[in-house]
Protein backbone atom coordinates (compact mmCIF):
# COMPACT_ATOMS: atom_id res chain seq x y z
CA UNK A 1 0.00 0.00 0.00
CA UNK A 2 1.12 3.14 -1.06
CA UNK A 3 0.51 5.89 2.10
CA UNK A 4 1.68 9.45 1.92
CA UNK A 5 1.79 9.84 5.64
CA UNK A 6 2.71 13.76 5.69
CA UNK A 7 -0.46 14.34 3.60
CA UNK A 8 -2.72 15.47 6.46
CA UNK A 9 -5.65 15.49 3.66
CA UNK A 10 -6.19 11.97 2.92
CA UNK A 11 -7.07 9.95 5.80
CA UNK A 12 -6.46 6.58 3.95
CA UNK A 13 -3.57 5.63 6.14
CA UNK A 14 -5.97 6.02 9.37
CA UNK A 15 -8.76 4.33 8.02
CA UNK A 16 -6.41 1.11 6.75
CA UNK A 17 -5.07 1.52 10.47
CA UNK A 18 -8.38 1.21 12.04
CA UNK A 19 -9.16 -1.72 9.90
CA UNK A 20 -5.70 -3.40 10.78
CA UNK A 21 -6.83 -2.92 14.90
CA UNK A 22 -9.98 -4.35 13.97
CA UNK A 23 -8.66 -7.44 12.72
CA UNK A 24 -5.90 -7.77 15.00
CA UNK A 25 -9.11 -7.50 17.58
CA UNK A 26 -11.09 -10.42 15.81
CA UNK A 27 -7.73 -12.55 15.64
CA UNK A 28 -6.88 -12.21 19.41
CA UNK A 29 -10.42 -13.20 20.10
CA UNK A 30 -10.11 -16.33 18.25
CA UNK A 31 -7.14 -17.04 19.66
CA UNK A 32 -8.35 -16.75 23.17
CA UNK A 33 -11.58 -19.24 22.21
CA UNK A 34 -8.92 -21.67 21.01
CA UNK A 35 -6.99 -21.33 24.37
CA UNK A 36 -10.54 -21.64 26.15
CA UNK A 37 -11.84 -24.77 24.16
CA UNK A 38 -8.72 -26.23 24.38
CA UNK A 39 -8.01 -25.75 27.86
CA UNK A 40 -11.63 -27.51 28.82
CA UNK A 41 -10.52 -30.45 27.14
CA UNK A 42 -7.57 -30.94 29.14
CA UNK A 43 -8.48 -33.37 31.72
CA UNK A 44 -5.58 -33.31 34.10
CA UNK A 45 -3.67 -30.19 36.03
CA UNK A 46 0.26 -31.67 34.44
CA UNK A 47 -1.47 -30.98 30.99
CA UNK A 48 -3.65 -27.96 31.79
CA UNK A 49 -0.05 -26.35 32.81
CA UNK A 50 1.83 -28.02 30.17
CA UNK A 51 -0.86 -26.02 27.22
CA UNK A 52 -0.87 -23.17 29.12
CA UNK A 53 3.07 -23.24 29.23
CA UNK A 54 2.89 -23.73 25.30
CA UNK A 55 0.56 -20.74 24.65
CA UNK A 56 2.93 -18.42 27.36
CA UNK A 57 5.99 -18.76 25.37
CA UNK A 58 4.70 -17.50 22.30
CA UNK A 59 1.23 -14.27 23.70
CA UNK A 60 2.71 -11.72 24.86
CA UNK A 61 0.17 -9.30 24.53
CA UNK A 62 -1.37 -7.83 27.59
CA UNK A 63 -5.04 -9.10 26.66
CA UNK A 64 -4.11 -12.54 25.82
CA UNK A 65 -1.43 -12.75 29.06
CA UNK A 66 -4.19 -11.65 31.21
CA UNK A 67 -6.37 -14.53 30.07
CA UNK A 68 -3.70 -17.17 30.33
CA UNK A 69 -3.20 -15.82 33.91
CA UNK A 70 -7.05 -16.54 34.96
CA UNK A 71 -6.67 -19.98 33.68
CA UNK A 72 -3.40 -20.08 36.17
CA UNK A 73 -5.48 -19.19 38.93
CA UNK A 74 -8.44 -21.53 37.82
CA UNK A 75 -6.35 -24.08 38.02
CA UNK A 76 -4.53 -23.41 41.50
Amino acid sequence: MNHRLLDFTQNKFDRDFVAFNVNVSMVETELQNYIHNNFERVMSITDSLRLLRKFKSILHRENLAGSLNSKYLLLF
